[in-house]
């Protein structure tokens, strides 16, 4: 398990819950197997990659994120008991975990071939991302994705219903208003 200052920096909620919850999703909703080529995009500090340390027997885990802190983590505690999961810190621009990042986000091009994947996913990524940067990150997916492989994409809608609740503070989340 991560350090909780790391944990807190990638959002709230039980890390192992939500990790479990999630890894349970990717098996039944999105047909994930274990022999499958796996990649996510803003792996933070292993939330997703610990449960599927013990699914992936014969397939293989490829992380990147924004924030050279969280990816350190899990080379230095995944990775040596499982080399079959990698990660790679990219210096994309987040204002949130890479301020100073030199790449804009309409312009990263994922560190992998084309057609590498059997499975991609995000978790609650597209919730912080402008529409350019979101048509480019779809992009890419699709480029990295293997035709018949699956990605499996969480987000936020923005949307009456919940512009309402937030109005009316009665919304579970908190969302910073971008002008």
């Amino acid at each position: 398990m991560p350090p909780e200052r790391l944990i807190r920096k990638i959002g709230p909620g039980d890390f192992r819950i939500i990790g479990n919850e999630f890894f349970h999703h990717f098996v039944t909703k999105g047909g994930l197997r274990p022999d499958a080529h796996v990649l996510d995009v803003g792996c933070g500090c292993g939330r997703m990659a610990i449960p599927l340390t013990r699914y992936l027997t014969s397939g293989s885990y490829e992380g990147f994120d924004a924030s050279r802190v969280l990816v350190a983590w899990c080379q230095d505690n995944i990775t040596p008991n499982y080399p079959n999961f990698r990660f790679q810190h990219v210096d994309v621009l987040n204002q949130a975990y890479n301020s100073s990042g030199k790449i804009r986000p309409s312009e990263l091009r994922f560190p992998y071939g084309d057609g590498s994947f059997d499975f991609v996913f995000l978790c609650s990524v597209f919730t912080h991302m402008l529409a350019l940067d979101l048509e480019h990150y779809i992009s890419e997916i699709t480029r990295v994705l293997k035709d018949e492989g699956t990605s499996f994409i969480t987000f936020f809608l923005l949307n009456a219903e919940s512009e309402q609740l937030l109005t009316e503070k009665r919304s579970s989340e908190k969302f910073l208003q971008v002008s």
